[in-house]
């Protein structure tokens, strides 16, 4: 059976003969399905299985196609377990021409994540090497799921995944190497490009916010790693199942809240699935206002970098709006305090630029409806701009929006622009960085310079 033959070293695969024949098993659900499976449906499912042949130093799959990648190296990560079927007299030309006689039958058009998925071709793939399946419990295994209450709140994920793999199978050939891929992107703790809105021609006018998520399945694996030994409510394991792909604007409480269980090192997976849902419009419910914005203000101090960083980007979408900003901060003078607190402390962290650039969003959005704050709040904002602006280098990524941030306090306001020309910061050390000269002519133009 299955679990007879789990727990082999996994690096085994990739060291062995080329002649040996191996099985590797990958958990669609990322975890999910050990973690809630028990709890939710009273049986417990130790893993949706997807499965890779591997012989003759290739490993081959199918998944909308045939497909071969290096052993352990295709887009699924990291098996979950390997199992050794045995030695094969079936030479590598052998096998390669058995591959375009069934090809034909493994076609994109013929994918069923249920009837026709990977592990048939698996089986059929063990029987032409060996003369022998797979254990029939792996093929069995993901009908039986899916035919689960759970298995079926899986499914738009599984699905997701499956078109993201076929996709990039496509278009970059069957020895593409996903891992390599992704080291030229930023990992979840990087930064993620703050996305403009672009509607105004002039996008000074314009909130900063952060909606790139490249990496929400790391993120969704690493939460359910982190959260598998912990209490969770049946809405938090609720939330936890339909990650990252089912995820509306009402489950933003619940990610807070399983982000309150986690260690500092830890809560930024939970801030990186909840970014994207603070910029909906019914995202907020005034009753949890106090709770969010205390949560991601202490997260944004943390000595963590990656949790600081995304608290930080989650406060910025948070306050896109001057609908958000009223709603939240007006009249809580307390509250606008915390947050300006925080957006200061972390612009003057130079040594994070990701850090520095993410309060420097938030700085931006504040300013753009500084209006609607205290006229201390707005003198402590322009004060903190002034100070970074002379210490942030000008290829400084929080550079040019500090200057937007500047920017935006100053226009319309003549006691700040009285209040900038006062401090006399260093504006001229940003005139040749090419990201910044636009925002510094216009706020040339206000300071009357």
């Amino acid at each position: 059976g299955i679990n007879a033959e789990y727990g082999r070293n996994e690096q085994l695969s990739t060291m062995s003969a080329p002649n040996t024949v191996w099985l590797h098993v990958y958990d669609l659900s990322m975890g999910m399905c050990a973690a809630l499976s028990q709890g939710l449906t009273g049986q417990h499912f130790e893993l949706i299985p997807h499965t890779g042949i591997v012989v003759h130093e290739r490993e081959h799959f199918f998944g909308g196609g045939l497909f071969h990648d290096r052993p352990g190296q295709t887009h699924y990560g990291t098996p979950a377990k390997i199992i050794n079927l045995g030695e094969t007299n079936k030479s590598k030309e052998q096998f390669e021409q058995w591959l375009e006689q069934i090809r034909p039958r493994f076609r994109m058009q013929d994918y069923n994540l249920i009837e026709w998925n990977c592990n048939n071709f698996t089986d059929e793939a063990a029987k032409f090497l060996l003369d022998k399946g797979i254990p029939s419990d792996i093929i069995d295994l993901p009908r039986q799921m899916l035919a689960t209450p759970i298995g079926q709140s899986f499914l738009p994920m599984l699905q997701s995944q499956q078109a993201r793999m076929t996709e990039f199978y496509a278009q970059n050939g069957g020895d593409a190497n996903p891992l390599e891929a992704m080291l030229q992107t930023p990992p979840t703790t990087a930064p993620t490009a703050p996305v403009e809105n672009k509607q105004s021609p002039d996008e000074n006018k314009q909130p900063i916010v952060f909606k790139t998520q490249k990496h929400a399945a790391q993120a969704t694996r690493k939460l359910i790693e982190f959260t598998a030994s912990l209490s969770l409510s049946p809405a938090e394991s609720n939330v936890l199942s339909r990650c990252p792909d089912a995820l509306a604007a009402a489950d933003g409480n619940t990610l807070l809240a399983i982000a309150g269980k986690l260690d500092n090192t830890q809560k930024f997976v939970a801030l990186d699935l909840l970014r994207p849902l603070l910029l909906a419009d019914d995202a907020v419910v005034a009753a949890d206002s106090a709770l969010l914005v205390d949560t991601l203000v202490a997260a944004a101090a943390v000595e963590a970098r990656g949790t600081a960083r995304m608290a930080l980007r989650c406060l910025a979408n948070l306050f896109h709006s001057q609908s958000r900003i009223v709603q939240l901060l007006e009249n809580a003078h307390e509250r606008q305090d915390a947050v300006l607190t925080c957006i200061c402390q972390s612009l003057a962290r130079t040594d994070d630029a990701q850090a520095a650039a993410g309060a420097a969003a938030c700085a931006v959005n504040f300013a753009l409806h500084s209006g609607r704050l205290s006229d201390d709040t707005r003198t402590q904002l322009t004060t903190a701009c002034v100070d970074a602006v002379g210490e942030l280098a000008p290829d400084h990524a929080g550079a040019p929006l500090v200057l937007r941030a500047l920017l935006a306090v100053c226009s319309d306001n003549s006691d700040m622009c009285a209040l900038v020309g006062a401090l006399e910061p260093d504006l001229a050390r940003h005139a040749k960085c090419a990201a910044s000269a636009p925002t510094l002519a216009q706020l040339l133009v206000k300071l009357g310079k």
